[in-house]
């Protein structure tokens, strides 16, 4: 197992800082190497060799690459319930921020998020099971005029068409 861990980021453009663009995916990966750590990151398809810089993020060596321990480090995460931006102090810029709800990878601000979040996950998981159903309705009801429809005859027939 990999025991260093790296930040792979784009390389900087001094005369175009990219820092500003929203978005930004620095993504964290364990690996042996600097080369190793590039080429595990999924950007050399986006990017070229040449484009890509891993340098070493000591802090997270030895540590679970969990949510609650980016936020730990000052990191910020979207909301998985309101989309809302989240630090380890809470929602920012609310009155009296909570801290974030962590539940495996997701970040929430609340418990009132996480129930959002699930009603929406259900409503779209009925969708889908209604959708699948209607297909197989469909498939099933065009099933047998699929013979006729498309100019075959049953060999015992005896007539030509």
């Amino acid at each position: 197992m990999a025991s260093k861990t790296w930040l792979v980021e784009p390389v900087r453009d001094p005369y175009y800082d990219q820092s500003e663009l929203p978005g930004e995916v620095r993504p964290i990966v364990r690996a042996d190497t600097r080369a190793q750590a590039i080429s595990d990151s999924g950007f050399l398809g986006l990017y070229r060799w040449t484009e890509l810089r891993a340098v070493r993020a000591k802090e997270f060596d030895g540590q679970p690459l969990t949510p609650q321990t980016f936020l730990e480090h000052g990191w910020c995460f979207e909301c998985s319930g309101c989309y809302a931006r989240l630090t380890i102090d809470g929602r920012e810029g609310a009155a009296d921020p909570k801290p974030p709800l962590v539940v495996g990878q997701d970040v929430f601000c609340d418990e009132a998020c996480r129930d959002k979040a699930r009603q929406r996950h259900a409503e779209i998981e009925a969708e889908n099971a209604r959708r699948k159903r209607d297909l197989a309705e469909l498939v099933a009801a065009r099933s047998g005029e699929g013979a006729v429809k498309h100019g075959y005859r049953p060999a015992d027939s005896g007539t030509v068409p």
